[in-house]
């Protein structure tokens, strides 16, 4: 089994998605950018993985079929 430094990284910073601040995680990405591990492409899933953290899920039948409760 190869070992590959960017797929190892990639995994890391994809991993701090929701643990670490944003920020933190756009950062880290930018500096193995810079250093030519990473691609625009990376950056681009990294980007669009901390975007889909704050989506909001489709309510299921199930949730839409519930009684609303009266407060």
């Amino acid at each position: 089994m190869d070992f590959s430094i960017h797929d190892f990284l990639f995994t890391t910073v994809t991993g701090l998605i929701g643990h670490r601040p944003d920020y933190t995680v756009r950062e880290m990405a930018a500096g193995w950018y810079e250093k030519g591990v990473f691609t625009a492409d990376d950056l681009a899933a990294i980007e669009t993985a901390i975007a889909e953290q704050y989506v909001e899920p489709e309510p299921t039948m199930a949730e839409l079929e519930q009684p609303k409760e009266e407060e």
